[in-house]
């Protein structure tokens, strides 16, 4: 017995090092998306002092972005890009930057190859990081007022995975780049997106907002009340 709690407690160890900062960047990640940017990136760069992994600068970069610092999110992505030359996501990461900076044809060629990358039948990514990446390339898209092309690399995700909260989340954000008008399938996004991650505060908050947007306070409140029951730190 217990040389068998010896080995299981050994194999523990060696995942450890793995498990702790993929939780630890969950942690920050979600931090980014309720708006506590300062402490997001007390975690990022805890994260990057340790293994510096690509996807790391990405959402660190992403955190500047979300905080309109787009000086500093440029700076973070071409850092990651720098040592991580093959990230999509980081490749999607400038493509915006240097779109908003107001070069946006050279910013949608930097997506287009995040997203031909991605799309290459050689990509040695496994199905959650291209999904993840396609999510992002899409993101970019959006935010880059291109949500057309934003919602054909988001089905092409869909062909992976079709049970990605994240995934209709940002097909909703695309719809209503679109047409913000037509608020039917933007909701039915949001609320597919709560069907596959009833955790998700975003997916909620977002169905309230656009509720709101509709004219329609009373199914706002009750969406957003939900939200903040199920996360009362999310912003």
């Amino acid at each position: 017995m217990k040389k068998k709690m010896k080995n299981l407690m050994f194999g523990v160890a060696l995942l450890m090092p793995s498990l702790v900062p993929a939780q630890a960047l969950k942690d920050a990640i979600k931090l980014t998306t309720n708006e506590q940017y300062e402490k997001a990136s007390a975690i990022y760069k805890t994260l990057l002092a340790g293994d510096k992994i690509g996807d790391v600068y990405y959402y660190y970069g992403e955190n500047y972005f979300n905080n309109d610092n787009q000086d500093s999110a440029a700076v973070i992505f071409n850092e990651g890009l720098t040592k991580f030359p093959g990230n999509p996501m980081l490749m999607a990461g400038v493509g915006k930057c240097i779109a908003l900076k107001g070069n946006p044809a050279d910013g949608k060629g930097k997506l287009f190859a995040a997203d031909t990358y991605v799309s290459d039948k050689n990509c040695k990514l496994g199905n959650a990081q291209k999904v993840a990446a396609y999510i992002e390339i899409a993101r970019a898209y959006t935010q880059t007022d291109n949500p057309q092309l934003a919602i054909a690399v988001l089905n092409k995700a869909l062909k992976i995975d079709d049970k990605n909260a994240e995934l209709y989340i940002a097909m909703g954000d695309a719809l209503y780049k679109q047409d913000p008008a037509n608020g039917t399938p933007i909701i039915q996004q949001y609320k597919k997106a709560v069907d596959f991650d009833k955790a998700s505060a975003k997916a909620l908050f977002k169905t309230g907002e656009l509720y709101l947007f509709s004219g329609n306070p009373d199914a706002s409140l009750e969406w957003i009340e939900k939200a903040i029951t199920l996360d009362p730190t999310f912003a």
